[in-house]
């Protein structure tokens, strides 16, 4: 018989005065194979769509409507690849220490950075989404919330509850920011 290890998605390591914890996006691997498929078809569709529009033989309402569809398929197509590429290689990295937390959201090169004043962080809690959400959307799910002022911020999402722990006892003894 042979031992389970124990694992865990995040990376806790000290790096300077801060705690640093990686949160690497969920990977599911049929929401991503289903994704992939629905992309390539989504994406010959388009082009269909583009070529009929600029062939010269429809009229001007159809025109209108394929300009529309095309409008609204750009969206999906943009809503799409920006979830898979989170999925795929997204990170959400966290910057903890007692006067200031920072926060990362990086897909591959491209990246966005928060920053946060401690003396405005109020509490912290775990958000569970409710069972029998179907969202499959990166900035949905499990999530770390801090009320900020008079907003919440939400961290790492996608956690399940033992993780969110470790991100919270981390907030807490390092920022002082109590948990709800």
């Amino acid at each position: 018989m042979s031992m389970v290890q124990p694992t865990s998605r995040l990376s806790v390591t000290q790096d300077g005065g801060y705690t640093r914890i990686e949160v690497p996006a969920r990977r599911p691997f049929f929401i991503i194979l289903f994704l992939t498929f629905w992309l390539c078809l989504w994406t010959v569709g388009g082009l269909a769509a583009l070529a009929g529009l600029f062939d010269g033989t429809g009229d001007a309402t159809g025109n209108l409507f394929s300009a529309i569809w095309l409008c609204v398929w750009a969206f999906g197509w943009i809503y799409t690849a920006i979830s898979l590429a989170w999925m795929g290689f997204g990170t959400d990295t966290l910057w903890i220490g007692s006067s200031q937390i920072g926060r990362k959201l990086s897909v591959g090169a491209l990246s966005k950075s928060y920053e946060y004043d401690v003396t405005h962080a109020k509490r912290t809690w775990f958000k569970e989404q409710p069972i029998g959400s179907t969202s499959a959307a990166p900035w949905s799910g499990n999530s770390v919330v801090m009320s900020y002022g008079g907003r919440q911020v939400k961290f790492a999402n996608g956690v399940d509850e033992t993780e969110a722990q470790i991100i919270l006892d981390t907030l807490t003894s390092i920022a002082g920011i109590p948990q709800k």
